[in-house]
């Protein structure tokens, strides 16, 4: 038994290096991030470390919250789990129960160690392991009982929940799992589910393992469930079924994904509506013909009701889906700064009490604000976001929602000819640039300097007003110990601007247009 159990788990290794889903054909495309700083910056490096930021940074707290490993505690009628002690003695003394024991006595072990998985706090995992279990329960896991198998996959849900070298001992039952996704047996499929989303989310390999043995498509199925509960781990696993820098979406798509999605996002069902946001930022994070997908089944429309819902869980996740679609082309962005209430939506959560709402609301306006049309920066002004925006830089609400910030009011102020530079100046914002410039954030760093630079040689008064805040010191404070690019641009900024042909704020050359400036900064 043990050498067939070891053929198994070699063919499911092999079935996972040798599965192939296709490769990515989407080209990183420079300008759909655009930046339009001074020229001499890398504009494909900031762009790439953009999309990084989002698909990487921006996920790691909600990964280690809800997107990852979760131990099932819940109990059967009758059953107790505060107050309940073990042995490792007992712990063995169970499994060989299980293993030679009656049929009723395999029952009362096999829920025994099912509940001593099942505690919330340092559950004896190693213990389980070492005692025998995973044989016992690889052989238990195949009998014609749905009850053992139902024990089993629960047992095997808690023991995937350790540490990586642990869920590695529990890979070899995803295809039995997987084919329990197909049971009449509804708890069967949740339980089943719920396994397979543990064993995916330990580690790349693990989740290849769970794709190539072919869990996607009907866990897709399951999306369409009459059952809420089973709906939700559907949404939920192949949340972690999607992660990766390569998911290679076409399978979920090919499954038919986009329907059930839309119709999960409308059913008022505020649980599963989290778990499918969720889902829906891997689907978008990627290729833009899948985000063609979603959209064409609704998906745009689907989003700004639910930017009005009272749910974190539910509004983070819709402004990383709304940030990942603005991401991908202009295109996109006048799909999505045209829909009715959009704007107002974004508005709101702008301005929330929540600081995770303010900071994702900045990162998708910065995409939007980066634009290559006028046009969508001029909406934005219209729609009234340049003071809120000015609001945060200016207020200490910590340096991630101020790097967003920064980079939103920069994209406004100084691209397309600078023409609201001097509106966002109005709103004392040079300021907060310089003294945001020496923070060990390298593309922080980098944004404070181009926008220092673009007023610099946009108002004639600028130089003058820098050396009165002190911002030659902020300036040259990125000289050293810091990236040869910052070093570049502090020399070059403090060299032209306070050189020795410096007249003490004046620059050479006016600008053309002296009426585009407020009041204080005219001649």
């Amino acid at each position: 038994t043990q050498s067939t159990w070891g053929d198994r788990f070699t063919c499911t290794l092999l079935s996972a290096m040798q599965f192939d889903f296709g490769t990515s054909d989407a080209a990183e495309k420079a300008q759909q991030r655009k930046s339009a700083f001074k020229k001499g910056l890398d504009l494909d490096s900031s762009s790439n470390k953009r999309r990084q930021v989002t698909e990487g940074l921006r996920k790691e707290k909600r990964e280690k919250q809800l997107m990852s490993k979760r131990r099932k505690t819940g109990l059967d009628q009758g059953e107790v789990l505060e107050g309940l002690e073990y042995t490792t003695e007992q712990i063995v003394e169970l499994v060989n129960k299980i293993r030679s024991g009656r049929p009723d006595e395999k029952v009362v072990a096999l829920k025994s160690l099912r509940m001593i998985t099942s505690l919330e706090d340092e559950p004896p995992i190693a213990d389980v392991i070492e005692s025998g279990a995973i044989p016992v329960l690889a052989e238990m896991i195949t009998a014609p009982n749905e009850q053992y198998r139902l024990e089993c996959t629960w047992i095997i849900t808690n023991l995937a929940t350790g540490e990586s070298e642990q869920t590695q001992q529990v890979l070899p039952f995803a295809p039995y799992l997987i084919s329990f996704l197909s049971s009449n047996s509804t708890p069967l499929q949740e339980q089943a589910l719920w396994a397979l989303g543990n064993i995916a989310a330990d580690s790349p390999e693990t989740r290849d393992v769970v794709r190539a043995n072919g869990a996607v498509l009907p866990a897709v199925h399951l999306l369409r469930a009459k059952i809420p509960s089973l709906v939700r781990v559907a949404a939920w696993a192949l949340g972690n079924f999607a992660r990766g820098p390569d998911p290679k979406l076409q399978e979920f798509f090919a499954a038919d994904i986009a329907d059930p999605l839309m119709a999960i996002l409308q059913s008022g069902d505020a649980a599963a509506i989290s778990e499918v946001s969720w889902l829906l930022t891997y689907l978008t994070a990627h290729e833009e013909r899948f985000v063609d997908i979603l959209l064409h089944a609704g998906l745009g429309n689907v989003l700004v009701p639910l930017l009005a819902a009272d749910s974190i869980d539910i509004l983070i996740p819709v402004l990383r889906i709304i940030g990942n679609i603005s991401f991908n082309s202009d295109d996109k962005i006048e799909y999505l700064i045209t829909l009715p209430g959009l704007l107002e939506g974004l508005g709101k959560t702008l301005t929330a009490e929540h600081r995770g709402l303010r900071k994702e609301t900045a990162w998708v306006l910065s995409n939007v604000a980066g634009s290559s049309r006028p046009a969508h920066v001029d909406m934005l002004v219209a729609a009234g976001f340049v003071g809120p925006l000015a609001q945060l830089l200016n207020a200490n609400h910590g340096i991630d929602i101020q790097r967003e910030v920064a980079i939103a009011l920069f994209n406004i102020a100084c691209t397309h000819g600078c023409k609201y530079l001097a509106l966002v100046l109005e709103h004392n914002t040079l300021p907060s640039f310089l003294r945001l410039l020496p923070q060990r954030d390298d593309e922080l760093s980098k944004i404070c300097l181009g926008f220092v630079d673009h007023t610099l040689r946009t108002v004639p008064t600028a130089a003058q007003l820098v050396m009165q805040l002190d911002g030659i010191d902020a300036i040259e404070s990125v000289q050293f110990n810091r990236t040869d690019e910052l070093s570049r641009m502090s020399s070059e900024i403090v060299d032209k601007y306070f050189g020795e042909d410096f007249n003490g704020g004046e620059v050479s050359q006016p600008v053309e247009d002296n009426s585009a400036l407020p009041p204080w900064r005219r001649q």
